[in-house]
Protein backbone atom coordinates (compact mmCIF):
# COMPACT_ATOMS: atom_id res chain seq x y z
CA UNK A 1 0.00 0.00 0.00
CA UNK A 2 1.29 3.45 -0.95
CA UNK A 3 1.12 6.80 0.77
CA UNK A 4 -2.49 7.75 1.50
CA UNK A 5 -2.01 11.38 2.66
CA UNK A 6 0.49 14.13 1.92
CA UNK A 7 0.09 16.57 4.81
CA UNK A 8 1.09 20.04 3.61
CA UNK A 9 2.30 22.14 6.53
CA UNK A 10 3.20 25.76 5.63
CA UNK A 11 5.29 27.88 7.97
CA UNK A 12 3.06 30.97 8.06
CA UNK A 13 0.80 32.65 10.62
CA UNK A 14 2.39 30.43 13.26
CA UNK A 15 1.02 32.01 16.48
CA UNK A 16 3.54 30.14 18.61
CA UNK A 17 2.02 26.75 17.80
CA UNK A 18 4.35 25.46 15.07
CA UNK A 19 6.44 22.93 17.01
CA UNK A 20 3.40 21.56 18.87
CA UNK A 21 1.39 21.22 15.67
CA UNK A 22 4.20 19.65 13.63
CA UNK A 23 4.97 17.15 16.40
CA UNK A 24 1.29 16.15 16.52
CA UNK A 25 1.23 15.54 12.76
CA UNK A 26 4.31 13.32 12.78
CA UNK A 27 2.88 11.21 15.65
CA UNK A 28 -0.46 10.31 14.10
CA UNK A 29 -1.98 6.89 14.83
CA UNK A 30 -2.23 6.14 11.10
CA UNK A 31 0.60 3.73 10.12
CA UNK A 32 3.83 5.62 9.53
CA UNK A 33 4.18 4.54 5.90
CA UNK A 34 0.65 5.74 5.02
CA UNK A 35 1.34 9.46 5.29
CA UNK A 36 4.08 12.01 4.76
CA UNK A 37 4.50 15.54 6.07
CA UNK A 38 5.73 18.22 3.69
CA UNK A 39 6.84 21.46 5.34
CA UNK A 40 6.72 24.49 3.02
CA UNK A 41 9.15 27.12 4.35
CA UNK A 42 10.21 30.40 2.78
CA UNK A 43 13.91 30.25 1.94
CA UNK A 44 14.35 33.93 2.83
CA UNK A 45 14.07 32.98 6.52
CA UNK A 46 16.23 30.47 8.42
CA UNK A 47 14.72 27.06 9.13
CA UNK A 48 14.54 26.14 12.81
CA UNK A 49 16.65 23.01 13.56
CA UNK A 50 14.11 22.09 16.26
CA UNK A 51 11.49 21.63 13.55
CA UNK A 52 13.84 19.55 11.41
CA UNK A 53 14.40 17.23 14.38
CA UNK A 54 10.63 16.55 14.58
CA UNK A 55 10.44 15.19 11.04
CA UNK A 56 10.75 11.51 10.14
CA UNK A 57 13.04 10.10 7.47
CA UNK A 58 10.47 10.24 4.65
CA UNK A 59 9.09 13.69 5.54
CA UNK A 60 10.41 16.64 3.56
CA UNK A 61 11.05 20.37 3.69
CA UNK A 62 10.62 22.40 0.51
CA UNK A 63 12.13 25.91 0.32
CA UNK A 64 11.32 28.69 -2.12
CA UNK A 65 10.56 32.40 -2.35
CA UNK A 66 6.87 31.86 -1.71
CA UNK A 67 4.48 34.66 -2.65
CA UNK A 68 1.85 33.79 -0.06
CA UNK A 69 0.15 30.98 1.86
CA UNK A 70 -1.64 29.63 -1.23
CA UNK A 71 1.72 29.36 -3.00
CA UNK A 72 3.09 27.30 -0.12
CA UNK A 73 0.07 24.99 -0.23
CA UNK A 74 0.33 24.53 -3.99
CA UNK A 75 4.05 23.80 -3.93
CA UNK A 76 3.55 21.24 -1.14
CA UNK A 77 0.76 19.49 -3.02
CA UNK A 78 2.81 19.24 -6.21
CA UNK A 79 5.76 17.85 -4.28
CA UNK A 80 3.58 15.25 -2.56
CA UNK A 81 3.21 11.57 -3.41
CA UNK A 82 0.00 10.77 -1.57
CA UNK A 83 -3.33 9.74 -3.03
CA UNK A 84 -4.88 12.59 -1.05
CA UNK A 85 -3.45 15.98 -0.20
CA UNK A 86 -4.17 17.18 3.32
CA UNK A 87 -4.00 20.94 3.86
CA UNK A 88 -3.61 22.43 7.33
CA UNK A 89 -2.15 25.48 9.06
CA UNK A 90 0.70 25.80 11.52
CA UNK A 91 -1.63 27.03 14.29
CA UNK A 92 -3.92 23.97 14.02
CA UNK A 93 -3.28 21.08 16.42
CA UNK A 94 -4.58 17.72 15.15
CA UNK A 95 -6.10 15.04 17.34
CA UNK A 96 -3.84 11.93 17.50
CA UNK A 97 -6.22 10.01 15.23
CA UNK A 98 -7.06 12.88 12.87
CA UNK A 99 -5.69 11.17 9.75
CA UNK A 100 -6.95 7.74 10.78
CA UNK A 101 -10.48 9.11 11.22
CA UNK A 102 -10.28 10.88 7.87
CA UNK A 103 -9.09 7.66 6.23
CA UNK A 104 -12.11 5.79 7.61
CA UNK A 105 -14.52 8.51 6.48
CA UNK A 106 -13.13 8.62 2.93
CA UNK A 107 -13.22 4.83 2.66
CA UNK A 108 -16.92 4.86 3.53
CA UNK A 109 -17.83 7.87 1.34
CA UNK A 110 -16.22 7.21 -2.02
CA UNK A 111 -18.58 9.55 -3.91
CA UNK A 112 -16.85 12.57 -2.36
CA UNK A 113 -13.60 14.02 -3.75
CA UNK A 114 -12.50 14.81 -0.22
CA UNK A 115 -13.66 16.18 3.11
CA UNK A 116 -13.05 18.89 5.67
CA UNK A 117 -12.17 18.17 9.27
CA UNK A 118 -14.10 19.12 12.35
CA UNK A 119 -12.52 22.41 13.46
CA UNK A 120 -12.57 22.94 17.24
CA UNK A 121 -12.03 26.59 18.26
CA UNK A 122 -9.50 27.61 20.90
CA UNK A 123 -9.31 31.10 22.40
CA UNK A 124 -7.84 32.98 25.35
CA UNK A 125 -9.25 36.49 24.92
CA UNK A 126 -12.36 38.29 23.67
CA UNK A 127 -10.86 39.00 20.25
CA UNK A 128 -10.14 35.31 19.66
CA UNK A 129 -13.61 34.38 20.86
CA UNK A 130 -15.44 36.69 18.44
CA UNK A 131 -13.05 35.69 15.63
CA UNK A 132 -13.96 32.06 16.30
CA UNK A 133 -17.66 32.86 16.59
CA UNK A 134 -17.86 34.58 13.20
CA UNK A 135 -15.98 31.76 11.48
CA UNK A 136 -18.17 29.14 13.11
CA UNK A 137 -21.37 30.88 11.98
CA UNK A 138 -20.41 30.61 8.33
CA UNK A 139 -18.72 27.20 8.52
CA UNK A 140 -21.59 25.51 10.38
CA UNK A 141 -24.05 26.90 7.85
CA UNK A 142 -21.94 25.55 4.99
CA UNK A 143 -21.77 22.11 6.60
CA UNK A 144 -25.47 22.03 7.49
CA UNK A 145 -26.61 23.03 4.00
CA UNK A 146 -23.97 21.04 2.08
CA UNK A 147 -22.67 24.33 0.66
CA UNK A 148 -19.83 24.21 -1.86
CA UNK A 149 -17.94 26.86 0.14
CA UNK A 150 -17.16 24.62 3.11
CA UNK A 151 -13.55 24.14 1.96
CA UNK A 152 -11.41 24.96 5.00
CA UNK A 153 -7.63 24.93 5.27
CA UNK A 154 -7.88 24.36 9.02
CA UNK A 155 -7.82 20.75 7.88
CA UNK A 156 -9.06 19.13 4.65
CA UNK A 157 -8.33 16.18 2.42
CA UNK A 158 -8.76 16.16 -1.37
CA UNK A 159 -7.82 13.69 -4.06
CA UNK A 160 -4.53 14.90 -5.47
CA UNK A 161 -5.47 13.94 -9.04
CA UNK A 162 -8.64 16.04 -8.78
CA UNK A 163 -6.66 19.00 -7.44
CA UNK A 164 -4.24 18.86 -10.35
CA UNK A 165 -7.00 18.30 -12.94
CA UNK A 166 -8.84 21.50 -12.00
CA UNK A 167 -5.66 23.56 -11.96
CA UNK A 168 -4.97 23.72 -8.23
CA UNK A 169 -4.76 26.89 -6.17
CA UNK A 170 -4.39 30.02 -8.31
CA UNK A 171 -1.96 31.44 -5.79
CA UNK A 172 -1.48 34.73 -7.65
CA UNK A 173 -4.86 35.58 -6.08
CA UNK A 174 -3.71 34.95 -2.50
CA UNK A 175 -6.38 33.91 0.02
CA UNK A 176 -9.13 34.27 -2.59
CA UNK A 177 -7.50 31.28 -4.31
CA UNK A 178 -9.19 29.05 -1.71
CA UNK A 179 -12.64 30.22 -2.83
CA UNK A 180 -11.61 29.84 -6.48
CA UNK A 181 -10.57 26.25 -5.75
CA UNK A 182 -13.92 25.54 -4.08
CA UNK A 183 -15.76 27.02 -7.08
CA UNK A 184 -13.65 24.97 -9.50
CA UNK A 185 -14.54 21.79 -7.59
CA UNK A 186 -18.22 22.75 -7.77
CA UNK A 187 -18.08 23.51 -11.48
CA UNK A 188 -16.30 20.22 -12.22
CA UNK A 189 -19.03 18.29 -10.42
CA UNK A 190 -17.00 17.35 -7.34
CA UNK A 191 -18.17 17.59 -3.73
CA UNK A 192 -16.45 17.90 -0.39
CA UNK A 193 -17.88 16.18 2.66
CA UNK A 194 -17.42 16.73 6.37
CA UNK A 195 -15.59 14.16 8.51
CA UNK A 196 -16.71 14.98 12.08
CA UNK A 197 -14.40 12.49 13.79
CA UNK A 198 -11.32 13.89 12.06
CA UNK A 199 -10.53 16.81 14.33
CA UNK A 200 -8.13 19.74 14.57
CA UNK A 201 -8.03 22.49 17.18
CA UNK A 202 -7.72 25.90 15.55
CA UNK A 203 -6.10 28.76 17.51
CA UNK A 204 -7.60 32.07 16.46
CA UNK A 205 -6.08 35.53 15.99
CA UNK A 206 -5.13 37.26 19.24
CA UNK A 207 -4.87 40.94 18.26
CA UNK A 208 -6.85 43.51 16.31
CA UNK A 209 -3.87 44.06 14.01
CA UNK A 210 -3.90 40.37 13.04
CA UNK A 211 -7.60 40.65 12.28
CA UNK A 212 -7.13 43.78 10.16
CA UNK A 213 -4.13 42.29 8.34
CA UNK A 214 -6.05 39.07 7.68
CA UNK A 215 -9.03 41.01 6.33
CA UNK A 216 -6.72 42.99 4.08
CA UNK A 217 -5.20 39.78 2.71
CA UNK A 218 -8.59 38.32 1.75
CA UNK A 219 -9.99 41.56 0.31
CA UNK A 220 -6.89 42.59 -1.65
CA UNK A 221 -6.70 39.08 -3.10
CA UNK A 222 -10.27 39.30 -4.31
CA UNK A 223 -9.62 42.79 -5.70
CA UNK A 224 -6.79 41.36 -7.80
CA UNK A 225 -9.06 38.62 -9.11
CA UNK A 226 -11.96 40.98 -9.90
CA UNK A 227 -9.63 43.40 -11.70
CA UNK A 228 -8.25 40.56 -13.84
CA UNK A 229 -11.70 39.06 -14.46
CA UNK A 230 -14.17 41.92 -14.99
CA UNK A 231 -17.82 41.44 -15.81
CA UNK A 232 -20.54 39.35 -14.14
CA UNK A 233 -19.52 37.33 -11.09
CA UNK A 234 -18.70 33.73 -11.98
CA UNK A 235 -17.73 32.58 -8.48
CA UNK A 236 -20.81 33.17 -6.35
CA UNK A 237 -19.03 34.53 -3.29
CA UNK A 238 -17.45 37.81 -2.28
CA UNK A 239 -15.71 39.26 0.76
CA UNK A 240 -16.69 42.80 -0.26
CA UNK A 241 -19.14 44.50 2.07
CA UNK A 242 -19.51 47.78 0.18
CA UNK A 243 -20.24 48.29 -3.49
CA UNK A 244 -19.28 51.80 -4.44
CA UNK A 245 -15.98 52.81 -6.01
CA UNK A 246 -15.26 56.32 -4.67
CA UNK A 247 -13.04 57.05 -7.69
CA UNK A 248 -15.78 56.31 -10.24
CA UNK A 249 -17.40 59.21 -12.07
CA UNK A 250 -20.68 57.27 -12.14
CA UNK A 251 -20.54 56.70 -8.38
CA UNK A 252 -19.89 60.38 -7.73
CA UNK A 253 -22.75 61.40 -10.01
CA UNK A 254 -25.22 59.01 -8.37
CA UNK A 255 -24.17 59.95 -4.83
CA UNK A 256 -24.54 63.62 -5.72
CA UNK A 257 -28.08 62.95 -6.99
CA UNK A 258 -28.99 61.05 -3.81
CA UNK A 259 -27.61 63.76 -1.52
CA UNK A 260 -29.38 66.49 -3.51
CA UNK A 261 -32.68 64.59 -3.25
CA UNK A 262 -32.28 64.23 0.52
CA UNK A 263 -31.35 67.89 0.97
CA UNK A 264 -34.39 68.99 -1.05
CA UNK A 265 -36.68 66.95 1.22
CA UNK A 266 -38.21 65.08 -1.73
CA UNK A 267 -38.42 61.92 0.39
CA UNK A 268 -39.24 63.69 3.63
CA UNK A 269 -36.93 64.66 6.43
CA UNK A 270 -35.78 62.63 9.41
CA UNK A 271 -32.73 62.50 11.61
CA UNK A 272 -31.26 59.33 10.16
CA UNK A 273 -31.67 60.51 6.57
CA UNK A 274 -29.92 63.76 7.47
CA UNK A 275 -27.05 61.79 9.00
CA UNK A 276 -26.73 59.98 5.69
CA UNK A 277 -26.74 63.34 3.96
CA UNK A 278 -23.93 64.69 6.14
CA UNK A 279 -21.88 61.50 5.66
CA UNK A 280 -22.38 61.77 1.90
CA UNK A 281 -21.29 65.39 1.90
CA UNK A 282 -18.19 64.33 3.84
CA UNK A 283 -17.35 61.71 1.22
CA UNK A 284 -17.80 64.24 -1.58
CA UNK A 285 -15.50 66.69 0.20
CA UNK A 286 -12.91 63.93 0.79
CA UNK A 287 -12.91 63.08 -2.92
CA UNK A 288 -12.54 66.73 -3.87
CA UNK A 289 -9.47 67.26 -1.66
CA UNK A 290 -7.27 64.65 -3.35
CA UNK A 291 -7.32 61.12 -4.72
CA UNK A 292 -6.07 59.92 -1.33
CA UNK A 293 -8.99 61.55 0.44
CA UNK A 294 -11.24 58.43 0.45
CA UNK A 295 -8.31 56.32 1.69
CA UNK A 296 -7.68 58.70 4.59
CA UNK A 297 -11.40 58.75 5.44
CA UNK A 298 -11.54 54.92 5.42
CA UNK A 299 -8.38 54.72 7.56
CA UNK A 300 -9.87 57.09 10.13
CA UNK A 301 -13.04 54.98 10.26
CA UNK A 302 -10.94 51.87 10.95
CA UNK A 303 -8.99 53.70 13.68
CA UNK A 304 -12.26 54.64 15.38
CA UNK A 305 -13.50 51.05 15.00
CA UNK A 306 -10.33 49.77 16.67
CA UNK A 307 -10.92 52.12 19.57
CA UNK A 308 -14.46 50.77 20.05
CA UNK A 309 -13.16 47.18 20.07
CA UNK A 310 -10.37 48.08 22.51
CA UNK A 311 -12.94 49.60 24.87
CA UNK A 312 -14.76 46.21 24.98
CA UNK A 313 -11.58 44.08 24.90
CA UNK A 314 -12.45 42.24 28.14
CA UNK A 315 -16.12 41.69 27.26
CA UNK A 316 -16.75 38.71 24.99
CA UNK A 317 -20.36 39.78 24.46
CA UNK A 318 -19.87 43.54 24.26
CA UNK A 319 -17.11 43.30 21.66
CA UNK A 320 -19.36 41.43 19.22
CA UNK A 321 -20.93 44.38 17.43
CA UNK A 322 -17.79 46.62 17.38
CA UNK A 323 -15.76 43.69 16.02
CA UNK A 324 -18.15 42.99 13.16
CA UNK A 325 -18.27 46.68 12.35
CA UNK A 326 -14.46 46.82 12.38
CA UNK A 327 -14.19 43.95 9.91
CA UNK A 328 -16.57 45.71 7.54
CA UNK A 329 -14.61 48.96 7.89
CA UNK A 330 -11.32 47.14 7.33
CA UNK A 331 -12.82 45.57 4.22
CA UNK A 332 -13.74 49.01 2.89
CA UNK A 333 -10.25 50.35 3.66
CA UNK A 334 -8.53 47.47 1.85
CA UNK A 335 -10.72 47.85 -1.21
CA UNK A 336 -10.41 51.64 -1.34
CA UNK A 337 -6.62 51.35 -1.10
CA UNK A 338 -6.63 48.96 -4.04
CA UNK A 339 -9.04 51.05 -6.12
CA UNK A 340 -6.91 54.16 -5.56
CA UNK A 341 -4.17 52.50 -7.63
CA UNK A 342 -6.45 51.52 -10.51
CA UNK A 343 -7.73 53.29 -13.59
CA UNK A 344 -11.52 53.58 -13.49
CA UNK A 345 -13.73 52.68 -16.42
CA UNK A 346 -17.43 52.54 -15.64
CA UNK A 347 -19.25 49.76 -17.53
CA UNK A 348 -22.48 50.79 -19.29
CA UNK A 349 -25.93 50.35 -17.84
CA UNK A 350 -28.05 47.49 -19.20
CA UNK A 351 -30.21 48.37 -22.19
CA UNK A 352 -33.73 49.58 -21.37
CA UNK A 353 -35.80 46.50 -20.64
CA UNK A 354 -39.08 45.49 -19.10
CA UNK A 355 -37.20 43.54 -16.45
CA UNK A 356 -33.65 44.03 -15.11
CA UNK A 357 -32.15 41.82 -12.42
CA UNK A 358 -30.49 43.68 -9.57
CA UNK A 359 -27.38 41.56 -10.18
CA UNK A 360 -27.11 43.07 -13.68
CA UNK A 361 -26.59 46.61 -12.41
CA UNK A 362 -22.95 47.76 -12.45
CA UNK A 363 -21.80 48.74 -9.00
CA UNK A 364 -21.47 52.43 -9.87
CA UNK A 365 -25.24 52.45 -10.52
CA UNK A 366 -26.06 51.30 -6.96
CA UNK A 367 -25.90 53.43 -3.82
CA UNK A 368 -26.72 52.12 -0.36
CA UNK A 369 -27.03 48.40 -1.16
CA UNK A 370 -25.54 45.39 0.59
CA UNK A 371 -23.68 42.57 -1.15
CA UNK A 372 -25.45 40.06 -3.40
CA UNK A 373 -27.27 37.21 -1.66
CA UNK A 374 -29.19 34.15 -2.85
CA UNK A 375 -32.75 33.13 -2.00
CA UNK A 376 -34.57 30.19 -3.63
CA UNK A 377 -31.98 30.12 -6.40
CA UNK A 378 -32.31 33.83 -7.27
CA UNK A 379 -29.93 36.70 -6.51
CA UNK A 380 -30.96 39.83 -4.65
CA UNK A 381 -29.61 42.74 -2.64
CA UNK A 382 -30.91 44.31 0.54
CA UNK A 383 -31.12 48.06 0.34
CA UNK A 384 -30.01 50.15 3.29
CA UNK A 385 -32.06 52.87 4.99
CA UNK A 386 -31.21 55.20 2.09
CA UNK A 387 -30.58 53.67 -1.33
CA UNK A 388 -30.24 54.89 -4.89
CA UNK A 389 -30.45 53.29 -8.34
CA UNK A 390 -29.30 54.60 -11.69
CA UNK A 391 -31.27 52.74 -14.34
CA UNK A 392 -32.30 53.07 -18.01
CA UNK A 393 -35.89 54.03 -18.78
CA UNK A 394 -37.39 55.65 -21.85
CA UNK A 395 -39.76 58.59 -21.46
CA UNK A 396 -43.30 57.46 -20.71
CA UNK A 397 -45.78 56.40 -18.04
CA UNK A 398 -44.90 53.27 -16.05
CA UNK A 399 -45.67 51.10 -13.09
CA UNK A 400 -42.16 50.49 -11.80
CA UNK A 401 -42.20 47.27 -9.77
CA UNK A 402 -39.50 46.40 -7.24
CA UNK A 403 -39.83 42.63 -6.81
CA UNK A 404 -38.97 41.26 -3.37
CA UNK A 405 -38.94 37.54 -4.16
CA UNK A 406 -41.49 36.63 -1.53
CA UNK A 407 -39.19 37.58 1.38
CA UNK A 408 -41.55 38.79 4.11
CA UNK A 409 -40.99 42.41 5.13
CA UNK A 410 -43.59 44.22 7.19
CA UNK A 411 -43.90 47.94 7.99
CA UNK A 412 -41.64 49.12 5.18
CA UNK A 413 -42.96 52.69 4.94
CA UNK A 414 -41.25 53.25 1.59
CA UNK A 415 -40.68 56.79 0.34
CA UNK A 416 -39.36 57.27 -3.18
CA UNK A 417 -38.22 60.01 -5.55
CA UNK A 418 -37.29 59.91 -9.24
CA UNK A 419 -34.84 62.52 -10.50
CA UNK A 420 -35.49 64.60 -7.39
CA UNK A 421 -39.33 64.49 -7.53
CA UNK A 422 -41.46 62.54 -5.06
CA UNK A 423 -43.36 59.61 -6.59
CA UNK A 424 -46.15 57.50 -5.11
CA UNK A 425 -45.39 54.02 -3.79
CA UNK A 426 -47.88 51.18 -3.28
CA UNK A 427 -47.29 47.87 -1.49
CA UNK A 428 -48.83 44.88 -3.27
CA UNK A 429 -50.26 41.80 -1.57
CA UNK A 430 -47.17 39.68 -2.37
CA UNK A 431 -44.80 42.22 -0.81
CA UNK A 432 -43.65 43.79 -4.08
CA UNK A 433 -43.70 47.58 -4.39
CA UNK A 434 -44.96 49.59 -7.34
CA UNK A 435 -44.04 53.19 -8.08
CA UNK A 436 -46.08 55.41 -10.38
CA UNK A 437 -43.94 57.21 -12.95
CA UNK A 438 -45.38 59.88 -15.24
CA UNK A 439 -43.60 61.12 -18.41
CA UNK A 440 -42.61 64.43 -16.85
CA UNK A 441 -40.55 62.57 -14.23
CA UNK A 442 -38.18 61.19 -16.89
CA UNK A 443 -35.55 63.82 -17.70
CA UNK A 444 -33.35 61.62 -19.89
CA UNK A 445 -32.72 57.99 -20.83
CA UNK A 446 -30.98 57.38 -17.47
CA UNK A 447 -33.03 57.87 -14.30
CA UNK A 448 -32.05 58.21 -10.64
CA UNK A 449 -34.38 56.49 -8.17
CA UNK A 450 -33.95 57.23 -4.45
CA UNK A 451 -35.55 54.96 -1.83
CA UNK A 452 -35.88 55.63 1.89
CA UNK A 453 -37.25 52.96 4.26
CA UNK A 454 -37.55 52.27 7.94
CA UNK A 455 -35.13 49.34 8.01
CA UNK A 456 -35.16 46.06 9.85
CA UNK A 457 -32.50 45.81 12.56
CA UNK A 458 -31.87 42.06 12.99
CA UNK A 459 -29.69 42.48 16.08
CA UNK A 460 -32.69 43.75 18.02
CA UNK A 461 -34.22 40.28 17.58
CA UNK A 462 -31.06 38.61 18.85
CA UNK A 463 -29.58 37.87 15.40
CA UNK A 464 -25.87 38.63 15.02
CA UNK A 465 -26.39 40.68 11.89
CA UNK A 466 -25.73 44.38 12.39
CA UNK A 467 -26.82 45.56 8.96
CA UNK A 468 -29.79 47.83 8.46
CA UNK A 469 -32.07 46.03 5.99
CA UNK A 470 -34.49 48.07 3.90
CA UNK A 471 -35.99 46.29 0.89
CA UNK A 472 -34.85 42.96 -0.58
CA UNK A 473 -34.77 43.75 -4.32
CA UNK A 474 -34.49 40.98 -6.91
CA UNK A 475 -35.54 42.79 -10.09
CA UNK A 476 -36.70 46.16 -11.33
CA UNK A 477 -39.62 45.80 -13.74
CA UNK A 478 -41.04 48.66 -15.80
CA UNK A 479 -44.59 48.01 -17.04
CA UNK A 480 -46.09 50.67 -19.36
CA UNK A 481 -49.15 52.30 -17.77
CA UNK A 482 -51.69 54.60 -19.34
CA UNK A 483 -52.41 56.68 -16.25
CA UNK A 484 -52.03 56.97 -12.52
CA UNK A 485 -55.44 55.34 -12.15
CA UNK A 486 -53.96 52.16 -13.59
CA UNK A 487 -51.62 51.90 -10.62
CA UNK A 488 -54.50 52.54 -8.19
CA UNK A 489 -56.61 49.77 -9.72
CA UNK A 490 -53.71 47.27 -9.42
CA UNK A 491 -53.10 48.22 -5.79
CA UNK A 492 -56.76 47.73 -4.97
CA UNK A 493 -56.70 44.32 -6.69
Amino acid sequence: MGIRFSVVFPLAEERGMTATALSAWTRQTLPVDRFEVIVAADQRAPFDPELQALLRAHDRVIRDDFANLAHQFDAGVRAGRGEYLFLTESHCIPAPDCLEAMDRWLAGNARFAGACCESIPAWDNAYQLIDATTFEEGYRHFIRTDDWRKLSVHGMALQRDVYLAIGGLQYRYGRFAEMLLAAALRDAGHKLGHAPDSQVTHHYRETLQEIIDGTNEYVTSECLYRAANPGPDRIGHTYFTELTNPFSAGTSFLEGDVIATLLAGAVGRDTRAMRETLAGVGRIVARSISRRGPVVAAWLAVALGRLRCWWHRHDGHGVDRPYRKLVRLATVLSRVRFLASQLVSDPPLPDPSRRIEIAAFPEWALYGFHELEHYNGARFRWSKRVAGLRFPLLRGAYRLRLTTGGIPRSRVNLRAALNGSRIDAVVLANGDHELRIEPYHCHSREQTLVLVTEPLCPWRQGVKDYRELGLPIFTVEAVPATSGADLSRRAAA
